[in-house]
């Protein structure tokens, strides 16, 4: 009897603390005002994992591993941190952080002060110090749509692995940050869409490339450019505002060089950026495989001090068609991950295609940039694709839908990468 009163109690205790998957979802708000938080950070340091709250405040935090007992922290600029346990988070709708007492601010004495280059220079050599230089990994997603006629003559949406290496030997300086598609709703066969692989350079032409990476490839050739300490000197900056968020100054600046034009937000007291706007002659676009002129958004989060990408967005029209790219991180992993050698050369090929409806539950599809409704876009009816998404399953993008089995890569190199985040 004594046994088994035992084996009870070690069996309760395993199913407390046994390690499970959750995803956690909530609103971050001023516990005050009840304001959305805009990208606050939301940081799981058991497994080192973190995300941030979109433009209204809204968050999603996907663990695939952790335990009830666990805590997270939630931090936003100016307010105290909050920290939780998971076994709190659940069902909770509104995560409320309470403001630090400060002082009076005065932002036109502080404006007076600023040297802009110098100050420009610094942000560079702050970001350079801590950005992550090993190999790292991230959970995320990517949306991608093409309107022509106002019909949406594409669609393609995928989970999947954001992976970023140190530049390998004999690679170019672009090839180092890649997705891999996990789960994905695919509609490419509309014809109206097919017209364009004939600006493919192939023989006889395949189906128009999915652009998962463009966001990506953005965001790498403006640490090349812009954040680049070689290069700063390049271009031309001016501050037009000067703001205040909670008590932290933040620096509104313009910035102009060849090729791009925009402005970019930075912390004061530690120079995080926050983010930058700008268009670009240097995005490329898969559709007519060349560089064009596009509009690109580009958020940061810093988790434990380092920056990463939060969430991108890019929009350009030429002829009768917009094209318009999304992306965003759903999880990070901050310390440094192992990637096998023959996986890294596979990391930019054509996805398998998955599709699993029961996990894109977790996931809305309302996410998008505010300058994109200067397009006023048609609704987007994903439902009708339903057959389409089904179809694609199973294959290999692109070249016909080719067959599982006929391609010497596997899905299952890059399956194990969840086991990254455990």
């Amino acid at each position: 009897m004594r046994e088994i009163l035992i084996l009870c109690l070690f069996l309760i205790q395993f199913s407390i603390t046994a390690q499970q998957e959750f995803h956690i979802r909530g609103q971050i708000l001023d516990a005050d005002t009840q304001t959305p938080l805009a990208y606050a950070n939301i940081y799981y340091p058991g497994k080192h994992l973190g995300t941030s709250s979109d433009a209204n405040g809204y968050f999603q935090l996907y663990l695939p591993s952790a335990e009830f007992t666990d805590t997270i922290k939630i931090s936003y600029i100016g307010y105290a941190t909050l920290k939780i346990p998971i076994e709190r988070c659940i069902g909770v709708e509104a995560f409320k952080l309470k403001t630090l007492l400060l002082g009076d601010v005065v932002v036109s004495a502080k404006a007076e002060k600023v040297d802009v280059d110098s100050f420009m220079q610094e942000v560079v050599r702050e970001y350079n110090k801590k950005k992550n230089n090993n190999t790292h990994i991230a959970y995320a997603r990517y949306a991608e749509t093409a309107i022509q006629d106002n019909e949406y003559i594409m669609y393609m949406e995928s989970l999947g692995y954001t992976v970023i290496t140190p530049i390998q030997m004999n690679a170019a300086p672009l090839t180092n940050t890649n997705f891999i598609c996990e789960n994905t709703r695919c509609h490419v066969l509309n014809p109206k869409w097919q017209e364009y692989a004939e600006n493919l350079p192939t023989d006889p032409p395949h189906y128009v490339l999915p652009s998962q990476g463009m966001i990506l490839r953005a965001f790498r050739l403006f640490e090349i450019y812009l954040l680049s300490e070689d290069r700063i000197g390049k271009y031309h900056f001016k501050l037009d505002s000067l703001y205040s968020i909670n008590g932290e100054f933040v620096y509104a600046i313009s910035f102009k060089g060849k090729g791009e034009k925009g402005d970019i937000h930075i912390l004061d007291s530690d120079f995080q950026i926050q983010y930058a706007r700008y268009s670009t002659n240097d995005y490329w676009s898969r559709p007519f495989d060349k560089e064009l002129k596009a509009k690109v958004e580009l958020y940061f989060v810093y988790l434990e001090g380092v920056p990463y990408l939060t969430s991108g967005f890019s929009s350009y029209n030429k002829g009768d068609i917009i094209h318009l790219n999304q992306y965003e991180m759903i999880l990070q992993k901050t310390n440094e991950v192992e990637i096998d050698k023959k996986l890294y050369w596979q990391l930019s090929y054509p996805p398998f295609i998955i599709y699993d409806p029961e996990k894109w539950r977790y996931f809305d599809s309302n996410w998008e940039s505010p300058f994109y409704s200067e397009w006023k876009l048609p609704t987007l009816a994903i439902a009708e694709f339903e057959d389409e998404f089904i179809e694609a399953s199973g294959k290999w993008f692109p070249s016909r839908w080719r067959e599982i089995g006929s391609d010497n890569r596997s899905p299952e190199d890059w399956k194990s990468l969840i086991e990254l985040f455990k």
